[in-house]
């Protein structure tokens, strides 16, 4: 789920439209998070935040179920690959994520993770 994923969501779930300056303050806010707190995000403010004002979800909305949301988001799988580096990463930051990778699926088994190591070489 991305940011607008999730605002368009809200705007259809509340039945208001976020505009203007609240619209800049939302995404300023919200800005950077993974897909995965976005979810926890949706999730918390559904079954905390009510419909019956037909207002959609602020800073200070969700800042008041932060906890709440943090232990959604803690709970939640994490995808097993990191992101990988920027376009234009250093020699020393791709390899750095080999590594993370290699890491990562040392700790799986089977076949497709002996074959992804191998395939990464002595990274």
């Amino acid at each position: 789920m991305t940011m607008k994923e999730l605002l368009v969501f809200f705007e259809n779930f509340y039945g208001e439209k976020y505009t203007g300056v609240f619209l800049d303050t939302m995404t300023a806010y919200l800005d950077g998070c993974t897909s995965e707190y976005y979810m926890a995000v949706r999730k918390v403010m559904v079954m905390r935040f009510p419909r019956i004002y037909n207002k959609v979800p602020g800073p200070a909305e969700i800042e008041k179920y932060m906890d709440e949301i943090d232990g959604v988001y803690a709970a939640m799988p994490k995808p097993l690959l990191p992101e990988p580096p920027a376009e234009y990463a250093s020699p020393e930051e791709a390899a750095e994520w080999l590594k993370d990778i290699k890491n990562r699926l040392s700790k799986g088994t089977g076949p497709l993770a002996g074959a992804a190591i191998k395939a990464i070489g002595g990274v």
